[in-house]
């Protein structure tokens, strides 16, 4: 959907001190992306939101992020499922309006 983005990021190493590895995986990118993290979510999201607004030249960000932490595999394939075939729910949005 063209009004959020969804993703599931997965974390791998680190010991609190020193930076981890992160994989991202979201609808329009199958390949995981290396991306480095600093020792948050919230700097990543911070760096994502940061590097979209420079390369626009203007914020298209809201304040905030919902994060959720997945437990298990089941978990996971629901989350990718849903995250995968949301786009296909747009028509049924209430922010959806068709185009002329």
């Amino acid at each position: 959907m063209p009004n959020h983005i969804r993703m599931i990021v997965q974390i791998v190493g680190g010991d609190g001190n020193r930076p981890a590895e992160m994989r991202v995986h979201n609808q329009n990118q199958r390949a995981d992306c290396h991306l480095p993290l600093r020792r948050s979510i919230s700097n990543m999201v911070q760096g994502l939101k940061g590097a979209v607004t420079r390369r626009l030249g203007i914020s298209i960000w809201q304040r905030s992020f919902h994060d959720h932490i997945v437990r298990d595999e089941a978990e996971y394939h629901r989350i990718w499922r849903y995250i995968d075939e949301n786009p296909q729910r747009w028509y049924e949005d209430c922010y959806y309006t068709k185009e002329a």
